[in-house]
């Protein structure tokens, strides 16, 4: 398995992996290169993918946060996608691992992610990747903006 931080010249690599992983029905539009090129040249995103080959395995996303106060800026680990045949084989590890690097690299001092209680295929792996959780009663609450179909 070989793990890659994608720059915005990578974005194909990007489009086939969210294209052929991410469930149809969690996909608000369409995963284009011009989309992903985009995407990757922000400065605060990143997107590891996992891959056999040319195959894609599982890819992250996560983004750089800065801190008001002027601390270390922190990683926001958003999603975690691996395809179905790939699970349970520390595709999703390394996927995380890949992120933790690539926000050590960039400096760094935490890094963060949101799940729910029922989602304990999801828990395990933050476990299992050293992640503690801090605070049991946590709550998310979310807007409708604008042109989203979902929050």
């Amino acid at each position: 398995m070989e793990l890659r931080s994608l720059g915005p010249e990578e974005a194909s690599i990007a489009a086939r992996a969210i294209r052929e992983l991410k469930p149809a029905e969690e996909l608000r539009g369409n995963a284009t290169e011009e989309l992903l090129t985009a995407f990757l040249e922000g400065p605060s995103t990143i997107l590891v993918v996992a891959s056999d080959g040319d195959a894609p395995l599982g890819y992250a996303v996560a983004y750089e946060l800065p801190r008001a106060d002027g601390g270390s800026p922190m990683i926001h680990l958003y999603e975690v996608q691996v395809g179905d045949a790939h699970r349970r084989r520390r595709v999703g590890s390394g996927l995380v691992e890949g992120v933790t690097a690539e926000g050590i690299r960039r400096g760094a001092g935490s890094m963060w992610v949101l799940t729910d209680d029922g989602n304990r295929p999801a828990m395990g792996l933050y476990a299992s990747c050293g992640a503690r959780r801090t605070v049991p009663d946590q709550i998310l609450f979310a807007w409708r903006l604008a042109g989203e179909a979902n929050a």
